[in-house]
């Protein structure tokens, strides 16, 4: 059986487009600079919460501007969650099973697959709060890789970090990958 494991941020998701959008929302929330915003986005990116990381990340910022305002998740509608379309062409094309699988904050990272309205293309989401490779080799079962009770031979884990990808090469070289950045550039060449 098939199986296609997706990253999330940078591969499906134009994370870089969201944060951008994301640090604007909040520097004219907060009238602080979107370097001001970045910062503070950094220090905190891994310690915000599952419940509503952006209720903790605007009261951050709230003594930062010395305001009273505070935003939760649902302020966020107004911003754009842009899919990357040409991953999204080449997962349709495949017949295997497709799960998302991403390191990252759970309520967040669904939220995010939510809003750019592409859930149902996923069998299955796998979303980890630890490293991806340590997840990966916990579901390794001799060359194969078990999903939910069902066995996959044939895998391909596509994700924009190289390093990553080098490192499924070398552990597991039955797994076959696919680096976005070249995915989207052989793409501008058909």
């Amino acid at each position: 059986m098939k199986l296609l494991l997706i990253d999330l941020d940078d591969t499906l998701l134009k994370t870089k487009i969201f944060k951008e959008e994301l640090f604007k929302f909040f520097s004219n929330k907060y009238n602080l600079s979107t370097d001001d915003i970045k910062n503070v986005y950094e220090k905190m990116k891994h310690s915000l919460s599952v419940t509503d990381w952006i209720l903790e990340f605007s009261k951050e910022l709230q003594k930062k501007s010395n305001t009273t305002m505070n935003y939760t998740t649902n302020d966020l509608k107004e911003l754009d969650f842009i899919p990357n379309t040409q991953v999204i062409s080449y997962i349709n094309k495949s017949d295997a099973k497709k799960v998302v699988f991403s390191y990252g904050n759970t309520k967040l990272q669904k939220y995010k697959l939510d809003r750019m309205n592409i859930l149902n293309l996923f069998d299955d989401i796998i979303i980890t709060q630890g490293p991806k490779l340590s997840l990966l080799h916990s579901m390794k079962n001799g060359v194969r890789i078990k999903v939910r009770d069902q066995l996959f031979d044939d895998i391909t884990v596509i994700d924009n970090d190289s390093s990553f990808l080098k490192k499924v090469n070398s552990m597991f070289p039955f797994i076959k990958t696919v680096d976005v950045t070249n995915l989207i550039s052989s793409n501008k060449h058909e």
